[in-house]
């Protein structure tokens, strides 16, 4: 198995795919909920809920720590994921970010922001497949932008 330090990657690559990656999938989720069959999702909100509770400053920070995660996992992705899986770089992305929307939104953040595994609280199919889609955007995004050396 290959893996690379982050001195071995262009950081402003992994930077740009981030924030770029995060702040898209946060626009999908708020934008789903004017599509048939999607709800909204505000990314925000359920950082909030797991993180802060409702202090004025709660979705602020739940935005802050979603785009910092965001960068952090592209970084992750970058160093072990991507050499490792030996497709393209776009694909690559696509697989960790569904990876992501099963493993660390729905089995860890659905749970703690009280909705269950993939929303599975909900009672509809709703919210998985808003979260797939919008991880499937944010997978495709840090594909497309981020580029090795």
């Amino acid at each position: 198995m290959d893996t690379l330090t982050w001195r071995e990657l262009d950081f402003g690559s992994v930077m740009l795919a981030g924030v770029a990656g995060g702040y898209v999938m946060a626009l999908v989720g708020l934008w789903a909920g004017s599509v048939p069959r999607l709800v909204a999702i505000d990314v925000a909100d359920h950082g909030r809920r797991y993180m802060t509770s409702d202090r004025a400053s709660a979705w602020l920070i739940g935005m802050v720590s979603h785009l910092l995660n965001s960068v952090l996992l592209v970084l992750l992705w970058a160093m072990v994921v991507e050499p490792n899986l030996g497709v393209h770089r776009v694909l690559a992305g696509l697989v960790w970010g569904e990876f992501l929307a099963v493993v660390l939104a729905g089995a860890l953040l659905g749970p703690l922001s009280g909705i269950g595994f993939m929303g599975h609280k909900t009672g509809t199919s709703r919210f998985a497949i808003t979260a797939l889609l919008m991880h499937t955007m944010w997978g495709l995004v840090i594909g497309f932008l981020y580029v090795p050396r």
